[in-house]
């Protein structure tokens, strides 16, 4: 979102007057995060788009959810980024809208037809991205929206908003059957076209957040059209992005798709007693997929893996109970309502063997970083990942020329969870089988 330099001056006029008025002031103590390229990056790591046959659309390719830290701009998710005085608590809040003037950013929806709503054109061909505000659980419009703030450190008279108190954003990439639109918008900085194989070229961003309080200036009003309300703009501003660094990865490869699995897994009963004495069971997860005949199976990068993901909730748990590893692995899959639901289980969990009898961790939601200027998500088996074909049966030709289906078998295990107190209940967990290029 480029801006004519006037905006600054009108903005520079308000904000010294603001005082003026009495009103307790909000500091931002960070560098401002809302020009293109800085603020958030999309966390998705690598997103691969292939022939309508494995992606049809109207389905989702990629996901992830993402947090202002660890970032382009927030190092750390105590990173302070307001000081407030304690008056203002029930007067700050977070607006969210689409990059809406912009070509590729949030001016176009896309994919209705397929069944889709609150995507919006990137410079991916054939996709579409939707982010959706999780505390709110609202999806990014081109119109503004707001959600109060509720998390903050008290520190005497003051209190901090840190990068962790802001919500976290879920971001979702689809694949559509439009053929997308090279014109109309207020901008396109980007140029037109589409975005090659190859790090995501576009520094537009495809969201903003506003932190909205006293002192802080104008804003865009509630309900009107980011296209043509950025008020305030970029100083205030966090912008969420595939282009921000490190970059979204896109590849063009031949792949598999999930086609069946072992719906639910039943486990019989057993007693406090018997898991404290180290007793376990297991059962087995049945997994068809279906391949294109040149899919390069693997953990390396451009290959292609399986892994059964836990559920965001299970994971954050997980997290709090030291059971994620450096690259995000999660060593047992817990029950949603561990800890908070009395008619749930603790001290236990699934732990998962791969088909070569080895353990193998959950997948966990670990956003993908890396170092450098391009995206890269945790990789390998620590990380969750297993080589589709590895010890997989071939179970048949497709009915579509150049595929074939392979069955694997991973195996749960209900066990107890090391130096965590068992109490009786249930386990109900669940987790999601992901097919992905490395």
């Amino acid at each position: 979102m480029m801006r004519p330099n006037s905006l600054n001056l009108i903005l520079l006029i308000f904000l010294m007057s603001s005082p003026i008025l009495g009103h307790a002031s909000c500091t931002r103590n960070v560098a401002v995060a809302g020009y293109d390229g800085q603020g958030m990056n999309t966390g998705l790591g690598n997103i691969n788009v292939t022939d309508n046959y494995i992606q049809p659309p109207g389905s989702i390719i990629a996901t992830s959810v993402v947090n202002y830290a660890p970032g382009y701009s927030y190092p750390s998710p105590d990173t302070v980024i307001y000081t407030c005085d304690q008056t203002d608590i029930g007067s700050i809040y977070e607006m969210f809208a689409t990059n809406g003037d912009d070509l590729y950013g949030g001016f176009y929806t896309i994919g209705t037809e397929d069944g889709l709503s609150g995507f919006y054109q990137n410079k991916i061909h054939y996709t579409g991205i939707k982010l959706t505000h999780l505390n709110s659980g609202q999806a990014f419009l081109r119109t503004w929206q707001q959600y109060p703030i509720t998390s903050y450190l008290v520190d005497g008279t003051k209190i901090k908003i840190r990068a962790k108190d802001f919500s976290a954003i879920k971001v979702e990439i689809a694949k559509v059957s439009s053929d997308g639109y090279t014109s109309g918008a207020v901008s396109n900085y980007c140029g037109t076209g589409w975005q090659a194989a190859g790090s995501y070229a576009c520094t537009q961003p495809n969201g903003y957040v506003i932190f909205k309080g006293p002192g802080t200036g104008s804003t865009p009003a509630i309900g009107s059209d980011s296209a043509t309300n950025y008020q305030g703009w970029p100083t205030h501003w966090t912008s969420i992005g595939l282009g921000t660094p490190p970059k979204t990865n896109v590849t063009m490869n031949t792949t598999c798709v999930a086609r069946n699995v072992t719906p639910t897994i039943l486990f019989q009963t057993m007693s406090v007693n018997d898991i404290n004495q180290g007793k376990t069971v297991e059962n087995n997860i049945s997994i068809t997929v279906e391949c294109s005949n040149t899919v390069q199976s693997g953990t390396a990068s451009g290959q292609t893996a399986i892994g059964i993901q836990t559920s965001l909730e299970a994971y954050q748990t997980a997290q709090s109970l030291g059971l994620v590893n450096a690259q995000g692995g999660v060593s047992y899959l817990l029950s949603d309502g561990y800890g908070t639901n009395s008619m749930i289980a603790t001290g236990v969990g699934i732990a998962l063997k791969a088909p070569d009898g080895q353990d193998l961790p959950f997948v966990g939601w670990q956003n993908c970083n890396g170092s450098g200027s391009t995206s890269t998500c945790p990789g390998g088996r620590d990380a969750g990942w297993y080589p589709i074909l590895s010890g997989a049966t071939n179970a048949g030709s497709s009915s579509q020329s150049g595929y074939q289906y392979f069955t694997t078998q991973f195996t749960a295990i209900l066990k107890k969870i090391p130096s965590e107190t068992v109490t009786p209940g249930s386990v109900q967990a669940k987790g999601y089988v992901l097919v992905r290029i490395q």
